[in-house]
């Protein structure tokens, strides 16, 4: 469940989603027409979304550079650099860095463009692009345009910022080349036809968001456990991500009970009045379960030789329910084709 809108401001949020979306129309009218939008050095594919909020758009970046490497491409990732900053390095920057490694070049910096000439120039070897969350960052011409559709949540009756969540409203979906629906359980006949009602073709693949396995941080040290090790176990949440209600069900269908949830935003930065919410709600509980996105920041700040229970931190892999051979032909041969 999306949090509602605070009581002060819901007197002027209607005409601030009314001006908003005036001010959004007449910006994609001129990009529309080719105005200030800018030729990158390599290729560029974009993933993005019409939402504020997680949508799944970090797991499936990594699957596009996965899958891009494996074809002998040397991608990069291009991103504003949202959040709060440990060691230099914003929260989604760190985390990419985590998952992929020091071999792909991480972007992060408000002027995308500026950073990715700047970084081509400096190496050689890049010779294609991901740009993360760049829908509406429209001022970079991309090869193709990805965009996200979360499954949980109820995109087509949602409204414009601020009195919904949406960027955009749904009829944008008709400038991207194809939308891929996540969290999704099942699929969803009658939300494949919303969206093929505007773009005109069904969503290019179905996924959903799968734990395979969590890392255990103690003093001892850490260790890989199956998920399985999450039945039954008492845990505290802090989850300072865009949609932390998927976790939380993501928590309870593997059997745990969350006992307390200690309230984030996203980008959360951790202080000291955090971690101590954090190590009181943790007395009564057998572990904290917090996201990738949280323990990259948290890892810098805690002392785990003094926190009362461990640390799970769940692995996230993007599963196909339809789809994914098509994309990943789409996604390599797009790319393929701008380089012949």
């Amino acid at each position: 469940m999306r949090e509602q809108l605070p009581r002060v401001v819901r007197p002027i949020a209607p005409l601030a989603s009314f001006v908003y979306g005036r001010l959004t129309a007449v910006r994609n009218w001129s990009l529309d027409r080719g105005w200030r939008v800018n030729e990158p050095p390599v290729p560029v594919i974009s993933v993005g979304n019409i939402s504020v909020g997680g949508s799944g758009k970090t797991p499936l970046v990594m699957w596009v550079v996965e899958r891009l490497r494996e074809s002998g491409f040397h991608p990069a990732i291009a991103m504003r650099g949202y959040g709060s900053r440990t060691n230099g390095r914003s929260d989604e920057e760190a985390e990419y860095l985590e998952r992929l490694g020091a071999d792909t070049p991480i972007i992060a910096q408000p002027n995308r463009m500026q950073g990715l000439r700047t970084r081509c120039a400096q190496d050689s070897q890049i010779d294609c692009c991901v740009l993360d969350d760049g829908f509406q960052h429209r001022m970079i011409h991309r090869v193709l345009d990805l965009v996200t559709i979360d499954a949980t949540q109820d995109t087509f009756n949602d409204r414009r910022l601020p009195m919904g969540y949406l960027r955009e409203l749904p009829m944008a979906l008709a400038r991207s080349d194809g939308v891929i629906v996540t969290r999704a359980k099942v699929f969803d006949s009658a939300l494949s036809a919303q969206i093929e009602s505007i773009t005109g073709s069904a969503p290019l693949a179905w996924t959903q968001h799968v734990w395979e396995h969590f890392i255990q941080h103690e003093a001892a040290g850490e260790r890989r456990c199956a998920i399985e090790q999450l039945h039954r176990k008492r845990v505290v949440t802090a989850l300072g991500v865009g949609n932390p209600a998927s976790v939380r069900q993501q928590v309870l269908d593997n059997g745990a009970e969350i006992v307390q949830d200690v309230p984030l935003s996203d980008h959360q930065v951790y202080d000291a009045n955090v971690l101590s919410q954090i190590q009181r709600a943790c007395q009564e509980a057998d572990a904290l379960l917090v996201t990738a996105k949280d323990w990259v920041k948290l890892q810098h700040v805690i002392e785990l030789d003094t926190f009362p229970v461990p640390i799970l931190v769940p692995e996230l892999r993007i599963e196909f329910l339809r789809g994914s051979e098509f994309l990943e032909a789409r996604v390599v041969e797009t790319i393929r084709s701008e380089q012949a």
